[in-house]
């Protein structure tokens, strides 16, 4: 079984590269890892009528194993065209596709790169109750319009850890 998910993508299109790293890479400061192009059968492995995709990971270079965030990049056609329903595939007017975005961060360097990179349009902010106490929970869209979820990583951590401490005590009992 898994111990651990190493990364999640995000699909987008070349034209949106760009903004997603001012967004992901210069605001939210994730590390560059990765910037790869690979060719293959991606018709077959992720039904997408495309032979080469550009990996853009990003994440913490101190912990490249664990949290990665990485943008896709489907590009040149393959003969698997014609098999695939064009509603299937992306295209400049349809959003991006897959999420997943939740990153624990300090407020405080955060969201000034975020303001001088124009991100806090759709800005929203709560107190939320946790059992160590209130948490800072911020949401906005990035640059495809998806919502990302920013929480304080001091109360984030403390949260984790309580949790665990739990798990583990009820795993000796």
């Amino acid at each position: 079984m898994p111990k651990q998910v190493h990364h999640l993508a995000l699909w987008v299109h070349e034209h949106e590269v760009e903004d997603s790293l001012r967004f992901y890479r210069d605001g939210i400061g994730l590390d560059m890892i990765m910037d790869i192009h690979a060719h293959g059968d991606f018709a077959s492995l992720f039904d997408v009528p495309y032979r080469r995709l550009r990996s853009i990971m990003l994440g913490d270079r101190g912990d490249i194993l664990a949290g990665v965030f990485e943008l896709v990049v489907f590009d040149h056609p393959s003969d698997a065209l014609a098999l695939v329903d064009d509603s299937q595939l992306p295209e400049p007017s349809r959003p991006s596709r897959y999420l997943l975005n939740s990153f624990f961060v300090e407020f405080d360097e955060v969201l000034p790169r975020l303001k001088e990179l124009g991100f806090l349009d759709s800005y929203k902010e709560q107190q939320v109750q946790t059992p160590v106490g209130l948490s800072r929970v911020i949401t906005l869209r990035d640059p495809h319009g998806f919502m990302v979820e920013l929480a304080d990583r001091q109360v984030a951590t403390l949260l984790l850890e309580e949790s665990m401490n739990a798990i583990k005590a009820a795993e000796i009992r």
